[in-house]
């Protein structure tokens, strides 16, 4: 999402403008690295196992 979003300042007069940047890109990378967390188990608290399953958790 890009674009500009009015914010109303103290001063009824004047307007604050604050630019929105597209951060999908940002979106994916976080994502991807916490889903390299996840597989590397870098972010594993306990290890269950139920039946010969391993489940990191």
């Amino acid at each position: 999402m890009s674009g500009d979003l009015n914010v109303s300042s103290t001063k009824k007069d004047k307007k604050n403008v604050v630019k929105l940047e597209d951060s999908s890109g940002h979106s994916r990378l976080l994502l991807n690295q916490l889903a390299a967390f996840r597989e590397d188990a870098r972010l594993c608290d306990v290890i269950l196992i139920a039946k010969g399953a391993q489940i990191n958790a």
